[in-house]
């Protein structure tokens, strides 16, 4: 009886994990980050090694494109537009 319950708990152990492995709702996977249509302000601080407020002022100096709002509270980027306007500004530290 006892390794019964030994066993039945380590199944459910790992049932648990394997859920926590899986996409959390608001959380994407690489792959989804990548094929997504919309940027976020964090990714694309990470992806251009700049902080959020800088990325703000690129927007309102017109070097970036402005942001879409996806609903109250939540704004990204369109991943298009910032690829196309990414190849126009330097990166950071790079000298043109």
């Amino acid at each position: 009886m006892i390794l019964s319950l030994q066993r039945l708990a380590r199944k459910c152990f790992k049932c648990i994990l394997r859920r926590r492995q899986a996409t959390r709702p608001g959380q994407m996977t690489t792959e989804t980050a990548e094929t997504s249509k919309f940027i976020t302000y964090a990714e694309l601080a990470r992806r251009r090694a700049q902080d959020r407020s800088t990325l703000w002022r690129l927007v309102q100096a017109g070097l970036l494109p402005k942001p879409v709002r996806l609903s109250p509270g939540r704004v990204a980027f369109v991943r298009a537009e910032i690829e196309a306007a990414e190849n126009a500004l330097p990166r950071v530290g790079e000298v043109k």
